[in-house]
């Protein structure tokens, strides 16, 4: 499906050609939403590997993260790999309050938290180590020029979503929360049906000539 006929389709119920950009914007948050709440197995996944100058504590995460697909590894050599323990950004505070005091002891990095666009390792680093990074990129963005929709298979899902935010948008708050209850009843349809996909696509058997 194209951004054009996408935007076609959620045009026939809004019926506000004024809003074509508003129209695009919502189609996009809502794909960025339907992301953020399950890895579809149709979204790209990419992995980096990075490192963190000496006596710094982070690195900072690509433009196109969405969000972690595992836990950061710590590269110690070259065959030694250490997974991270995730913490949030309030147990990592608690557990290196002094982390950007260059005096304190830098040790080997056990924990990491992901904020403000960062990736944080903690205790600070004794040494130039590298780190593998698996993430969810995010989808290209929609627009009457996409020949490809991200997760067109669930368009539906799509278009309830973006009839939600640009009926709030033009106060009809009504209509909003009724778009909203049937985009959340849609999305865990789709859910359901990707990991429905994604298990057969897995435990598929070889068959033998």
């Amino acid at each position: 499906m194209t951004g054009a006929e996408l935007y076609r389709k959620i045009n026939s119920k809004f019926k506000r050609d004024d809003k074509e950009q508003e129209t695009y914007d919502a189609i996009n948050d809502t794909i960025a939403k339907m992301v953020l709440a399950h890895r579809f197995s149709e979204i790209e996944n990419t992995q980096r590997e990075l490192s963190i100058m000496p006596g710094n504590f982070k690195f900072k995460l690509s433009d196109d993260f969405v969000q972690p697909v595992g836990d950061v590894i710590l590269l110690n050599g070259i065959n030694q790999y250490f997974p991270l323990c995730k913490v949030t950004k309030d147990n990592f505070d608690f557990l290196y309050p002094n982390i950007e005091n260059l005096d304190v002891q830098p040790s080997m990095p056990q924990h990491y938290c992901i904020f403000g666009g960062y990736v944080q390792v903690g205790p600070r680093p004794d040494k130039d180590y590298r780190y593998k990074l698996s993430y969810t990129k995010s989808p290209v963005i929609v627009d009457k020029t996409t020949q490809n929709v991200p997760l067109s298979k669930y368009y539906l899902t799509i278009i309830d979503g973006a009839l939600s935010e640009l009926s709030y948008g033009v106060d009809e708050a009504d209509k909003g929360q009724i778009y909203a209850i049937k985009y959340e009843q849609s999305l865990s349809a789709a859910i359901a049906d990707d990991l429905k996909s994604t298990d057969a696509v897995r435990f598929v058997r070889p068959i033998n000539f």
